[in-house]
C-alpha cells in the first residue's frame, strides 16, 4: 500500500528519505481516531502508524521524533508486513 499523492510530505531521517501523511483541515476533536502514517519513500515496506489519545500539531521534528522511535523499536521500513504501530497516550509521551 502507497500513501496517496495528495497531501504528503517527504521526510528525511536516519539517513533515509520517508513520505508522511496526517489528515488536514481537521479540528481537534475529530481527529481523536487518525493516525499520522509513514513509509519508507520507495513506497514499498512496512507502513508506520503513529496513535495517540490527542493532537494538536503535526510538525516535522514530531515525525522525525515518531519515526526514530519507531526504528527503536522494531519498525522495519524496508521490509513487507502488517502496519507497525507506535502508540503514545499524549503528545510526546509514548504509552
Amino acid at each position: 500500500m502507497t500513501l496517496p499523492k495528495r497531501h504528503r510530505r517527504k521526510i528525511t531521517c536516519a539517513e533515509r528519505e520517508f513520505y508522511w501523511y496526517f489528515p488536514q483541515g481537521r479540528d481537534a476533536d475529530h481527529r481523536r481516531n487518525y493516525h499520522l502514517v509513514v513509509q519508507c519513500a520507495k513506497g514499498e515496506g512496512q507502513l508506520l502508524k503513529v496513535s495517540q489519545t490527542t493532537w494538536s500539531s503535526v510538525t516535522p521534528s514530531f515525525v522525525v521524533t515518531a519515526i526514530l522511535e519507531a526504528l527503536h523499536a522494531g519498525w522495519l521500513p524496508d521490509s513487507p508486513g502488517e502496519p507497525f504501530i507506535l502508540t503514545r497516550s499524549a503528545p510526546g509521551e509514548l504509552a
